[in-house]
């Protein structure tokens, strides 16, 4: 039994690192797109936001239960993305979202 319980709290921390590292990644890309528009804003936004959940949900259950709430609106907001994108390109209709935004600057050389 204490073998046991001391192999799953070493799984338990291997995932929490793993899903601590793929939040870490996220926000990487999340800034670039601070300089895009809104909807990549808050598909990547809300993606760091579920992963470091996920991460928390190791040890907590209800960080677990608000990774699954968050991660629903990510996806939801990942699938607006999807159709703003191809309704601006196919059809040229700009939907609430789409408008670029400058919170940063990119540097040109």
């Amino acid at each position: 039994e204490d073998t046991h319980l001391r192999k799953q709290r070493y799984l338990c921390r291997g995932q929490h690192a793993n899903l601590r590292a793929l939040g870490v990644f996220t926000t990487g890309f999340f800034i670039p797109t601070l300089s895009k528009n809104g909807c990549l804003m808050t598909v990547f936004g809300l993606l760091s936001v579920t992963y470091f959940l996920l991460a928390g949900g190791q040890w907590s259950k209800s960080c677990e239960v608000a990774a699954g709430y968050v991660g629903f609106f990510c996806g939801v907001s990942a699938i607006y993305t999807a159709f703003a994108e191809i309704y601006h390109e196919s059809l040229g209709i700009m939907l609430p979202g789409l408008r670029p935004v400058r919170f940063i600057i990119p540097s040109r050389p």
